[in-house]
């Protein structure tokens, strides 16, 4: 992991140009990026308007502390891995003992399907969004169980946290984690419950407001359902086989790719074990008497339930429902639905564990440091192995290596760290747009630009005195006109330019087959400004996170805390 090198993987280029481009608007101010001006030539994107930002940000930490790119991403990589585990152990170790949970936070961190994320889609929002779903399942269970005012608030921020690292997960996971969370509350649940259930949804979706607003209803002036559901990205294409789930294959490869060629998408013996050994102890009488059987039965379901449903959204089987469920077809991959698999694992191993720990604290710990053992050993041959992205001096070509290839290459003195020094001037000169497609071009660009621009602001029917950027996204220009004409920014339009001519504002407009800025500038001496602030949409979106806010701070510190009725409902 910590050779001088960029993980590789589906998406590594991309997590690193992004990086690359939001470390520049946080660093000149811009803290919450809306126009990216480096990407497409230097003519701009509004890519971190509808990708959720939220992974980034917290690899932009050790980046402002001075980590490379490469590092920074890895590091970040391998916290959320550790940190997903221990959220993971905090909701397990709410029910049972500290080695049965101490299992299931490793059965949730080492999946074969997280091994994917990291090692060889790169998928960091997704593998960071694995972090914030067992704190939903606590959060609302602790709030629905014990009226717990840091149960409701954990549930919040979790949900609203996974609505920004990752917008797929989140459509994915949220229905499953605040139902989990219900079933898991009381032995009696009734409809006050399920709506204070929506309550903690509704308040973390509120929360988030701000980003997914403008996200959906800015959608139109993109390509991005054509781009990001069509083609390659057409979910009929990547339905699970049902012997893939049981294929040990590790590939290196792509979804759909020939065989022996694609990517691991199987279950992983372990979690598959572990999802048999719960049906056992929620059919027969295995799960032992007492409070304890409850509570193992009742696990054990849960997550069994959860696996049940991953693998039928995976399989073909759910087609229909894919075609008619709004909004699920932006999944793209069916076996996206693996995390679920991946947390309903988890469940059910824990109460496996806790089966055995009935034997004592001998019992428990040979059982615990056993079922690592397995885990670790069924999976070295994937967690092993790790390919790295860098250049060839030789060729100035990227190339894939293994550890012994960096070894190698640096020996010979021809390596070349990719993303050590890669700066915005590179992403315009590569003509970089930071994802696989044109999901986020402005849908009035009918050219895309070939190369970056050579000047960045031209006036028709005058000349441009001089041009300087006072900040990110904010142009000042002295323009002497002969007659009246425009101006115009060498950026793609997009709702959200405003302009100003000596002051005044002026009406922005797409120019060009480019479909860049412009504004109409009179005859005569003018100081025109050209900036960004974002879809008009923000500012709803804005609203509705502050009174979510505001009736959260307001149930937290302003309300007498919750009371709970005989049979168990919150009053």
């Amino acid at each position: 992991m910590w050779g001088p090198a960029l993980l590789a993987g589906h998406s590594a280029w991309f997590d690193l140009a992004r990086m690359v481009e939001f470390d520049a608007a946080i660093r000149a101010g811009d803290y919450f990026p809306t126009w990216s001006p480096d990407l497409y030539s230097g003519y701009g994107s509004p890519i971190f308007q509808f990708y959720a930002p939220l992974a980034y940000y917290i690899t932009e930490v050790p980046v402002l502390a001075g980590l490379d790119y490469p590092t920074a991403l890895k590091a970040t990589q391998l916290l959320a891995l550790f940190a997903s585990g221990l959220a993971m152990y905090r909701l397990a170790a709410t029910y049972f003992s500290g080695w049965a949970a101490c299992l299931g936070g490793v059965f949730y961190m080492l999946a074969p399907y997280r091994l994917v994320d990291m090692f060889i889609r790169h998928a960091l929002a997704e593998h960071c969004a694995f972090l914030w779903l067992p704190l939903i399942v606590w959060g609302t269970e602790r709030f629905l169980s014990k009226s717990s005012r840091a149960g409701l608030a954990t549930g919040v921020l979790a949900i609203a946290a996974l609505i920004l690292t990752h917008n797929i997960m989140a459509m994915i996971g949220l229905p499953v984690c605040l139902t989990a969370g219900w079933l898991l509350s009381a032995p009696k649940r009734g409809v006050v419950s399920l709506a204070a259930a929506g309550t903690v949804a509704l308040l973390g979706v509120g929360l988030a407001a701000f980003f997914w607003w403008p996200a959906m209803s800015g959608r139109p002036f993109t390509h991005a359902e054509a781009s990001l559901t069509g083609g390659y990205f057409d979910f009929h294409r990547h339905f699970v086989e049902a012997w893939q789930f049981l294929d040990l294959h590790w590939d290196f490869g792509t979804s759909g790719g020939k065989p022996g060629e694609r990517m691991s998408v199987q279950i992983g013996l372990p979690h598959l074990f572990a999802g048999l050994g719960a049906v056992t102890m929620v059919l027969g009488r295995w799960q032992g008497d007492g409070e304890g059987g409850r509570r193992r039965r009742q696990w054990s379901l849960i997550g069994v339930i959860i696996m049940a449903v991953g693998v039928f959204m995976c399989s073909r089987l759910s087609q229909p429902l894919w075609e008619i469920l709004p909004l699920v077809k932006y999944v793209q991959f069916p076996w996206r639905f693996l995390g679920l698999v991946v947390m309903g694992a988890a469940m059910c191993a824990t109460a496996l564990a806790d089966r055995f720990a009935t034997g004592g604290e001998r019992a428990a710990t040979i059982a615990t440091v056993a079922g690592l053992f397995v885990i670790m050993a069924a999976y070295f041959p994937y967690y092993s192995q790790a390919w790295f992205l860098v250049a060839d001096a030789r060729t100035r070509s990227l190339v894939n290596l293994t550890a012994p290839g960096i070894d190698a290459f640096q020996a010979a003195g021809v390596l070349i760290p990719l993303g050590y020094s890669t700066t915005t001037a590179d992403l315009r000169a590569m003509h970089e747009r930071a994802t696989s497609g044109d999901d986020f071009l402005p849908t009035a660009v009918t050219e895309k630009p070939a190369e970056p621009p050579t000047q960045l602001v031209q006036a028709t029917g005058g000349q441009v005195l001089d041009s300087t950027r006072l900040r990110q996204n904010h142009y000042r220009s002295h323009l002497q006109m002969s007659v009246s004409g425009q101006a115009a920014l060498a950026q793609f339009w997009f709702p959200g330019w405003q302009a100003t001519v000596d002051d005044l504002p002026a009406k922005t407009a797409p120019t060009g087959p480019q479909a860049i800025v412009s504004c109409d500038v009179p005859a005569g001496n003018h100081v025109v400004e050209f900036s960004y602030h974002g879809l008009p949409q923000r500012r709803t979106g804005g609203l509705l996170s502050l009174l979510a806010a505001a009736l959260m701070a307001c149930a937290l510190f302003g309300a007498p805390r919750w009371q709970r009725s005989p049979e168990g409902h919150i009053a």
